[in-house]
């Protein structure tokens, strides 16, 4: 099936990865507003989406982190997710994987180039079935 969502959202979020979450205008969905809520991973880098909204089939969750870097850099972001995932990194979209599977860490990787100071990262998780989760690990800079 496919999956029908609110695109004004997530137009509405890419562009908060220029800028922040605070510029983001408030959103709804069919006249309830759009709630954030803050996530926190478990001792494995996860974000557990059974825990933090429910299971809920052919249904889509965005995450948002800022992530700090002293240099600029070339990096490797390390993703997981279940089902599917798309990423946006400072309001380019870097990935995207349309797939049905279990969270493994690290199933996908991509090469991005971090900026020095904020970056921001945005990741949409598209559950088709069962429960869901992702990750996101960026390892530290070798130089």
């Amino acid at each position: 099936a496919k999956l029908s969502y609110n695109p004004g959202i997530e137009a509405a979020l890419v562009a908060a990865t220029k800028t922040g979450l605070a510029s983001m205008p408030a959103q709804t969905v069919k006249g309830q507003p759009v709630v954030l809520k803050t996530a926190k991973t478990d001792m494995k880098g996860i974000v557990n989406l059974n825990r933090l909204v429910g299971i809920h089939e052919q249904a889509v969750v965005y995450g948002y982190a800022e992530v700090d870097s002293i240099h600029a850099r070339d990096a490797v972001l390390k993703i997981g997710s279940d089902d599917g995932v798309a990423v946006w990194l400072n309001g380019v979209k870097v990935h995207t994987h349309d797939v049905a599977r279990g969270h493994n860490a690290g199933d996908d990787e991509v090469k991005v180039h971090l900026s020095e100071g904020t970056n921001r990262l945005l990741v949409k998780v598209h559950n088709q079935a069962g429960g869901w989760a992702f990750s996101v690990a960026i390892p530290q800079p070798t130089f």
